[in-house]
């Protein structure tokens, strides 16, 4: 039993190529948002001392930690054998959506969404963490449903499933959070496809999301700006002029990169002019595109997909339906998070205002895809040793 729960020797079992992936992509994103909150470059800077003081190194030393703090949230995620933590699937959902009720009750509001508890300066947002407990929750859920019959076929086998999800979603939407909650939904979505569940059921789950969807928006239950950034997707004539500024503003410094990029400390970049809102954090991707070109972008997407298709083959090495699972839940968490930030910036997407994994800054976000990614080491490491047997 001691083994179940903590076994050293699977270390050597770690999947380097996933961690190696993921540090290219977080060391692009340290740069990235050196280039996004320094102060103005005149270009005439000619010595080491006169660049760094441009520099916000506050800022900089921040994403620094969070992603070292991420590298050992990672590995602390990989030592206890994943069965353990579906043996406690229950308890772990139990504890977050506490955590979600709570900050819904106790935290104050940002920007009119009540989702973080604030520290001093500090904030910590319990729907990030949540998303793992929804991953190991769902995929423990449908696993049990699966591991005789192979695949979901009845409403009476997909109701527990979707009594899991829908309290901690609906916690989400009532901050509202809009954009997480997405995430959590195609969390749900990546497990239930994979899972091989029938068509038929699918598709009435897309028609009550797609009312629930619609309610949500004529309700009036959405803060105005959120309702302004959707009218900014479906219909840039009736949003408000901030939205549609926004989006410009992005799109016009995805353009100005064209092939190579303007370079990064540009003087000339839209960024060091303040153009571009939230530069650091939501448009992360806008103005590091406009500093690297359409070469730097292909690079960074590529490495992104590098780490989507590695986790992938994963999954299909994965020797039970609970690993498997756990795996497509974290990168649908993943895939979706790219895509819709790298989509929403080009106005291919709804601005929701969630970040770009390991580029937007921010700590929460670094810490959950860290510690996901430790799920799916986990995963493959349990595997790995089966494989040997």
């Amino acid at each position: 039993m001691k083994n179940r729960f903590v076994d050293f020797k699977l270390f050597k079992y770690l999947d380097w190529s996933t961690i190696l992936l993921l540090c290219g992509i977080a060391a692009m994103g340290i740069i990235a948002v050196a280039n996004a909150t320094s102060a103005t470059f005149t270009g005439e800077e000619s010595s080491i001392s006169e660049i760094v003081a441009k520099l916000d190194t506050s800022t900089i030393r921040l994403q620094v930690y969070w992603f070292l703090i991420g590298l050992v949230a990672m590995i602390f995620v990989t030592v206890p054998d994943y069965h353990a933590l579906g043996d406690f699937y229950k308890w772990i959902y139990a504890i977050n959506t506490l955590l979600l009720i709570v900050v819904f009750l106790a935290s104050s509001e940002t920007r009119g969404i009540q989702a973080w508890f604030r520290f001093g300066e500090r904030g910590f947002q319990p729907s990030e963490v949540a998303k793992i407990a929804i991953i190991i929750t769902l995929a423990k859920v449908v696993s049990n449903i699966t591991q005789n019959k192979g695949r979901i076929t009845t409403i009476r086998e997909i109701v527990p499933v979707l009594l899991y999800f829908v309290v901690p979603f609906a916690l989400i939407v009532i901050q509202p959070d809009m954009g997480t909650a997405s995430v959590y939904a195609f969390i749900l979505l990546g497990i239930l496809i994979v899972s091989n569940t029938s068509f038929k059921l699918l598709g009435i789950l897309f028609g009550i999301g797609a009312v629930a969807v619609f309610i949500i928006i004529i309700s009036g239950f959405l803060e105005d700006y959120q309702v302004s950034r959707l009218l900014a997707f479906f219909n840039p004539d009736l949003a408000e002029e901030g939205a549609k500024y926004n989006l410009e503003q992005s799109m016009i410094a995805i353009g100005s990169g064209r092939f190579t990029g303007k370079g990064l400390f540009s003087p000339g970049n839209m960024s060091q002019l303040n153009y571009v809102p939230e530069k650091h954090t939501d448009f992360i991707f806008s103005v590091t595109i406009e500093a690297i070109g359409f070469i730097g972008g292909m690079i960074l997407i590529g490495l992104y997909m590098a780490v989507i298709f590695r986790c992938l083959y994963l999954a299909v090495r994965a020797k039970d339906h609970f690993g498997t699972y756990i795996i497509i839940g974290v990168i649908s968490m993943f895939m979706f998070h790219v895509f819709e930030n790298m989509g929403m910036t080009m106005g291919a997407m709804p601005i929701t205002g969630i970040p770009l994994p390991m580029m937007s800054y921010g700590g929460s976000n670094m810490l959950t895809t860290m510690a996901a990614f430790g799920l799916v080491l986990n995963v493959n490491m349990r595997s790995q040793r089966v494989s040997e047997r």
